[in-house]
């Protein structure tokens, strides 16, 4: 399975994960760990963050190719909500 953040390709190695679920848990964990949130999730043409967990969590890696995560730094998000807020009260 290919995995990339950010449009970078990603070196990982799968140890008992089997299901999508498990290695987006990861990913998201390690991503927390450097001050980044996961803002999209892509499997093919669909976007996964859109959906409820459970509707794609338990698809078993034996069928995912590639999976395509994007994050943004914590700071820029919160200061995107910051001005969403003042914006919004302005």
């Amino acid at each position: 399975m290919l995995v990339t953040i950010n449009g970078q390709t990603i070196d990982f190695t799968l140890e008992a994960e089997q299901e999508l679920g498990q290695v987006v848990s990861g990913l998201e964990k390690a991503l927390n760990a450097q001050n980044m949130v996961v803002t999209s999730l892509r499997l093919a043409d669909r976007e996964l963050a859109a959906e409820p967990e459970a509707a794609w969590s338990a698809i078993r890696l034996e069928s995912v190719d590639r999976l395509d995560v994007t994050a943004s730094p914590l700071a820029d998000l919160e200061r995107e909500q910051l001005a969403a807020v003042g914006e919004y009260f302005g």
